[in-house]
């Protein structure tokens, strides 16, 4: 990794809570989990930032809107968030 460097990875509320039937989605959003464990110590100290966004909510995109029974976020919101870090 570069020294100085940012790294954030984009997640979901499956890798920490499992989901029946959704096993295809719950194994690897947990194992991005911990690959940012992971890099975030063997990191550590070196200068180089590490961030996970976990997003435990459906986001609205162009393809699909929001729903209007439930508050959501867009694709916009969360890009603004993730340029932020």
């Amino acid at each position: 990794m570069t020294h100085g460097g940012s790294y954030t990875f984009i997640g979901g509320g499956a890798a920490h809570k499992p989901i029946p039937k959704y096993g295809a989605v719950c194994i690897p959003a947990a194992a991005q989990l911990m690959l940012v464990r992971v890099l975030v110590e063997e990191n550590r100290g070196i200068g180089v930032r590490i961030n996970e966004v976990v997003l435990n909510s459906l986001i609205a995109t162009r393809e699909r809107p929001a729903d209007e029974q439930q508050a959501q976020l867009t694709a916009e919101e969360v890009g603004r968030y993730i340029a932020w870090l």
